[in-house]
């Protein structure tokens, strides 16, 4: 069965089960205060005063369900293994936007997992946060505004290519990026204003977590228009 939770006027905090800190998490929360955890990532919620409007997941992780359903809080058990709890939260929830926290670090599959997801929903704006960096899906024509010297890094997870790029160090232009072949990191930006246009969908940017704000606030414009 598959459950439509709707926030779509709303930005949802997602907790994985990897670890983060008191402090990107109140940072998430003021961004987008709808909390959400996935499975048992709100056993890792210091902040005892701290509630999910939402568990979602197959729940084998989950500590102290009782706790959580005496104080309310809508429990949604999702029994099928063709995903993980991450993607669960994702095709369960319609937001206008996803921070994901606690899925960068910690096992590795997982990570890449997400990494996956975040390409397969890209019609969303998903946004991982991690303890240095930040990672999302690169729409096909983008147009951000970052402080000169930004590192900025590309990763392909399919075939893309570059078709125009302006205020990059290394331009992309006509370079076919494939996840075995050709990558984009350590990439920084030499002007304000960056300009990207790439092929298809498959792409991730990788930004450091200062420009967090900056790219809810670009996700939000534009799906504002």
């Amino acid at each position: 069965m598959t459950y439509l939770i709707n926030l779509v006027d709303d930005a949802v905090t997602i907790l994985g089960g990897a670890g983060f800190s008191s402090n990107d998490l109140d940072q998430c929360l003021q961004l987008a205060p709808k909390l959400i955890s996935a499975d048992g990532g709100v056993n890792r919620v210091k902040n005892k005063e701290l509630i999910p409007d939402f568990i979602i997941g197959d729940l084998d992780s989950l500590k102290t369900k009782n706790k959580w359903n005496k104080l309310g809080v809508e429990i949604i058990n999702i029994s099928e293994q063709d995903t993980t709890d991450f993607e669960k939260c994702l095709y369960t929830v319609n937001s206008q936007l996803y921070l994901c926290l606690g899925f960068v670090g910690r096992r590795v599959d997982h990570f890449l997992s997400a990494c996956s997801s975040i390409v397969k929903y890209h019609q969303k704006n998903i946004i991982l946060v991690g303890s240095h960096d930040i990672i999302f899906h690169v729409p096909k024509l983008m147009e951000i505004t970052l402080p000169v010297n930004t590192r900025l890094s590309l990763f392909p997870i399919k075939e893309v290519k570059g078709l125009s790029s302006k205020g990059l160090k290394w331009a992309i232009n006509g370079i076919i990026f494939d996840p075995a072949r050709r990558i984009g990191t350590a990439n920084q930006t030499c002007s304000p204003k960056v300009n990207l246009k790439l092929s298809d969908n498959g792409m991730l940017m990788i930004l450091p977590k200062s420009c967090l704000k900056t790219i809810v606030e670009l996700f939000l414009e534009v799906g504002d228009h």
